[in-house]
This record gives C-alpha cells, structure tokens and sequence, in this order.
C-alpha cells in the first residue's frame, strides 16, 4: 500500500536518494529540505508486509504529476515493486490527467552496466504505459534526460515544455533547466 510521508521524514528519504541516484541527478540537500517543507515536493512510499520497500517524490500541478525520483529498495528489486507502485499510485489519483516521468538518456551512461540500467528503466514506464518523448531535447542540472508521459489526452511537444516550466516553477533557475523542441 503507498502511503504519504511527513515532511519530517524528508532526511531520511534523501540519504536513500543518495544511494539510489548520480549526485548531479538530486537536488541539493538544503533546496530539497525546503521544496518539501513548503509543499513543492511531495514524498510517497510503498509498504507491504510492514516494510516499506520503494519510494517516490513528485511535484504535483493541478491535474498534472511529475515523479522526480522513484526507486525501489536494493533488496526488494526486480520483484514488480515498482510496478504495484505506480499502478497505485494511478488508482489512488484518478484525477490526474497527465503522468511525466524524467529518466536519463544514454548519453549520461559512464559503463556498460549503465547503459543497460538506464534501457531496463526505459522498458519499465513503456510496460506501464509511459511514452517516451523523443522530440523533447530536456537538461535538468546539466543532465539529459528522456520526458515519459501517461497522458489521458494528447499532449504537443510545446505544451509539455510549458508544463515543464510551471511545474519546477520558481524552483529551478532558466539556466539549470534547458528544453528544446526538435523537428
């Protein structure tokens, strides 16, 4: 079952996000205490059996949710975890229209077992039927990233960069944020 967490479990949820995440894939760690202290970030586990096993922190706009991190525990991994996550998650907010998901491009892969790592993530929101938008030339913090979107309706190119912006708001400065639309 997801449940939401207190802004005070924030410290522990980043030492997790630590582990789980490249260094210049986390916000820094005062900036994070501060989005979730005031509500811009929202943290999420999910618990079976009494553990909890997976995590996610999302910024959440109107109908719109975009999941900034979702990592699953190490000793609960590859067992659909993430799955009943999502799925959950979807359940529990229908009201939602439009679900984007951030996962790294190839590119940032320094190893082999990187590359593979970051497909294995790609083939995951595909299988939940996330579509991956590859007109979107998107770098957060110097890092280039893949925009995945479960929409219930269309969505152009420019209209998800738009969203993109609103939704970081005033959080992320112009030069930390770049999107391009290719033709």
């Amino acid at each position: 079952m997801i449940k939401k967490l207190e802004s005070q479990r924030a410290k522990e949820i980043y030492s997790f996000m630590e582990k789980d995440f490249k260094e210049d894939e986390i916000p820094e760690e005062e900036d994070f205490y501060a989005y979730v202290k005031d509500g811009s970030l929202i943290l999420y586990a999910y618990e079976e059996e009494n553990r909890e096993k997976a995590y996610m922190v999302w910024i959440q706009k109107n109908n719109i949710l975009l999941i900034t991190h979702l990592a699953v525990k190490e000793e609960y991994r590859s067992s659909g975890i993430g799955s009943k996550m999502i799925k959950e998650m979807e359940e529990t907010f229908p009201q939602v229209k439009q679900w984007i998901v951030e996962a790294e491009t190839e590119k940032e892969a320094k190893t082999e077992e990187e590359r593979k790592n970051i497909q294995r993530r790609f083939r995951f929101y595909e299988k939940l039927g996330f579509q991956k938008q590859e007109t979107i030339d998107y770098v957060l913090y110097g890092v280039s990233y893949y925009l995945f979107v479960k929409s219930k309706e269309k969505i152009e190119p420019e209209e998800l960069a738009k969203t993109m912006r609103e939704l970081y708001g005033n959080h992320i400065s112009e030069n930390k944020m770049q999107i391009k639309i290719e033709e």
